[in-house]
């Protein structure tokens, strides 16, 4: 795809007005999900997309990933179902793994529109509600294997075409709500970002051996009275994970040595933040600030890393230990932010003006970031041109955030 801007900005023209989800496969081939269950794939052509194939899934796409191969796509889908549909939009599988129904309650306002304290909570001001649980990531492990996670607090792992039963990871390991997935190549360890805690595990053990490897922050959901008594030093880790109701996406470098963790509040203060975690999970290597009044709501590794050949670019370096200069993107609630390991500053940026949930590296004729926007969005930021020393040599002249424009490009779609 070639970006005759440095930003450009294509509307979707998707039946619903949210997307929740997208997937890249290669350089140029795109698949959206979103609000009322309709799947979009695209082909990026300079500044034009082509539609390929569009698919109603009837249910709201929480996520959509493509096959290794691109042959197929897997929707996680509300309600709990995962799908797979060929490039055709014809169904091949499913299975309703993600199934049952959450209960809890919520405090009803008075007639002064108060909400009770908890000492004038009775039957009166309490009311039970039920929601159906839905699969909120999935990720391949094969052409043929896919593994998902979702609100019942479950990791199902399932391969295509078995008789055989689905592995179940979760009730062993005590997991909360599960929003994220990505399998580490460098141990094979699966890393799940879930609402309270961030985990590993592997997933070829049995279930009923299935133990957490590594976690950061708290597995179980815990009231006041219990936090209270918990250490300040692993309360300010489960703060990190208090949510503003987002589905949050973390992302791992693709030598698999470090991950990003966004959130929505850091422990430490209230501005959005994302923490540089080592592969163990365990130690935080650096804390990512955002710019002012900014939430951080997914992260994206380049999938090219770029040695650095001199100590002194070495010691430059911001990720702890690293040999190689990393880039990577964060999505907020108003722009889309790429940075470099080199400084823990923008090297360019674009505004969305909406929620950045999920993004995607493209490497082809240019180099670039794609993040889905909750309004319905498509938007194509590039990365500076040039070899990775030119980034560099721009980034160390560079000690503020570049100001700039999103210049929006009309969608000349065309149809297969």
């Amino acid at each position: 795809m070639t970006i005759n801007n440095r930003v450009a900005t294509f509307t979707t023209q998707l039946k619903c007005s949210s997307i929740f989800s997208c997937d890249l496969h290669g350089s140029d081939i795109v698949a959206v999900g979103g609000e009322n269950g309709f799947c979009e794939v695209y082909r990026l052509q300079s500044s034009t997309l082509q539609r390929l194939m569009t698919y109603n899934a009837q249910r709201v796409v929480n996520a959509i990933r493509f096959s290794p191969n691109g042959e197929l796509l897997a929707l996680g889908l509300v309600g709990g179902d995962v799908r797979v549909v060929n490039m055709k939009g014809e169904r091949i599988a499913e299975r309703k793994l993600h199934q049952g129904l959450k209960k809890f309650k919520v405090k009803l306002a008075d007639q002064t529109g108060k909400k009770k304290t908890s000492s004038e909570t009775d039957q009166k001001t309490e009311k039970e509600l039920k929601m159906e649980e839905h699969c909120c990531d999935i990720c391949w492990k094969d052409n043929s294997t896919i593994i998902s996670g979702g609100t019942d607090e479950m990791i199902y792992i399932w391969k295509i075409g078995s008789n055989e039963s689905f592995s179940k990871i979760g009730s062993e390991c005590n997991l909360s709500v599960v929003f994220s997935l990505c399998l580490n190549p460098r141990n094979g360890l699966l890393i799940a970002r879930c609402s309270t805690c961030l985990v590993s595990i592997d997933p070829e053990i049995s279930q009923s051996q299935q133990q957490i490897i590594s976690c950061f922050g708290n597995r179980v959901s815990l009231d006041d009275n219990e936090i209270s008594k918990i250490d300040s030093k692993e309360r300010e880790k489960m703060n990190f994970f208090v949510e503003n109701g987002f589905q949050i996406r973390g992302a791992l470098s693709p030598d698999g040595l470090y991950y990003l963790c966004p959130s929505s509040k850091s422990p430490w203060n209230n501005e959005g933040c994302t923490l540089l975690m080592d592969q163990s999970l365990e130690n935080v290597l650096a804390t990512i600030i955002l710019p002012k009044g900014e939430t951080s709501i997914s992260a994206i590794f380049c999938p090219q890393i770029y040695p650095l050949t001199s100590k002194e670019m070495r010691k430059k370096s911001t990720f702890p230990y690293a040999k190689s200069m990393y880039l990577f993107a964060i999505g907020t609630q108003n722009s889309l932010l790429i940075y470099s390991s080199i400084q823990m500053v923008p090297i360019t940026s674009a505004k969305s003006n909406s929620l950045i949930v999920e993004m995607k590296w493209g490497i082809g004729q240019d180099m670039f970031v794609m993040g889905a926007s909750i309004d319905g969005r498509l938007i194509f930021v590039r990365v500076p041109s040039g070899p990775q020393s030119d980034i560099i040599n721009e980034q160390s002249k560079n000690t503020s955030q570049p100001v700039s424009e999103t210049i929006s490009v009309k969608n000349k779609e065309k149809d297969p």
